[in-house]
């Protein structure tokens, strides 16, 4: 059957993108997932954790997301390869 990945720009739990900064929350990132029927339940493949700084703004947020889901793409990858 067919496998497909999606990402989100948060670590599904406990904050969804910029909800991160209003929580005042230091840390934030992205997640990698198998899809599932029910949303978002499906497995974690990877994620990425990293800081927000104190200037963090929402555009700030997005761009780190985009380019920490570039670099573990391959390792999304590889996982479910190796699955």
């Amino acid at each position: 059957g067919s496998i497909c990945i999606t990402f989100h720009l948060a670590l599904l739990i406990p904050h969804r993108n910029q909800a991160a900064i209003l929580a005042n929350s230091e840390q934030h990132g992205i997640t990698w997932h198998l899809m599932d029927p029910v949303y978002d339940a499906g497995d974690i493949l990877v994620q990425r954790v990293f800081q927000i700084g104190a200037e963090a703004t929402a555009l700030s947020l997005n761009a780190q997301c985009y380019e920490a889901a570039i670099e573990t793409l391959k390792a999304a990858g590889f996982k479910i390869v190796k699955a």
